[in-house]
């Protein structure tokens, strides 16, 4: 699912790429916000040996300015935006938790080229998670919903010394056996199922002659297996030491 920012509801001096997957402030320290009104979907999040299903998003630096201070605030939204964003921070939407990022001491001086995200994880009573560049920096609880968040849209903006971000692709790499191994295990377990149950013997009999795989074509495994690959996308994460 291709991501993008929201080209009617914006900050005052928000400026949009032709895409609107980028977000540059125009001017000013402030009033640049933005939010993306496709709902964020459900991906699989390996921190240190553990998986979970999280929602959230990411965004790179673009460009960085002196003469500032703060960095940027990202949010989770758990409802369409209805309130006007020209010139409201984020930090006053309605049923949102938001953050400014340089709180968490590991993300206080963002660079150009760093990547920050917000996930939130349901089936931990909905814990959020700050990232930098595949580290957890930061963890927050959101204490005012009653049950396990469904949905989430993705709230940013460029605060003082960060005038630009773009939204990091959803889209997760094709399988290949080449990149077999950075996919999560359970999408290594079932590809690997299917293979066994597609194996020949050396005199190019099936091994389990019960098995319907056997007969596929290996071009025809080879998409069902991009499709059990794009089935569970997952992200690499680990704690940093600095939380």
């Amino acid at each position: 699912m291709s991501l993008s920012f929201d080209r009617e509801n914006i900050g005052e001096f928000t400026e949009l790429s032709p895409d609107a997957t980028f977000l540059r402030r125009s001017r000013s320290y402030w009033h640049s916000s933005a939010w993306c009104p496709q709902p964020l979907v459900p991906r699989v999040l390996l921190i240190d040996d553990t998986e979970l299903t999280a929602i959230g998003f990411s965004v790179i630096v673009r460009s960085v300015t002196t003469g500032y201070t703060g960095t940027l605030k990202l949010g989770l939204a758990f409802a369409p935006i209805t309130v006007d964003l020209r010139q409201r921070h984020i930090l006053g939407v309605p049923d949102s938790i938001t953050e400014h990022v340089d709180n968490f001491g590991a993300a206080s001086e963002l660079a150009l080229g760093d990547e920050v995200g917000m996930f939130v994880i349901p089936s931990e009573h909905n814990k959020v998670l700050v990232t930098l560049n595949g580290s957890v920096v930061g963890v927050r609880r959101i204490k005012h919903r009653a049950g396990p968040v469904t949905q989430a849209f993705a709230l940013v903006e460029p605060y003082g010394k960060v005038d630009a971000v773009e939204l990091v692709s959803l889209q997760e790499p094709l399988w290949s056996p080449d990149t077999h191994h950075s996919f999560s295990l359970a999408v290594k377990r079932e590809i690997e199922a299917v293979l066994k149950l597609a194996l020949l013997d050396e005199h190019r009999q099936a091994v389990f002659e019960s098995s319907p795989w056997f007969v596929l074509p290996p071009e025809l495994l080879f998409i069902i297996f991009q499709h059990i690959a794009t089935s569970r996308p997952i992200a690499r994460y680990h704690r940093s030491h600095q939380q």
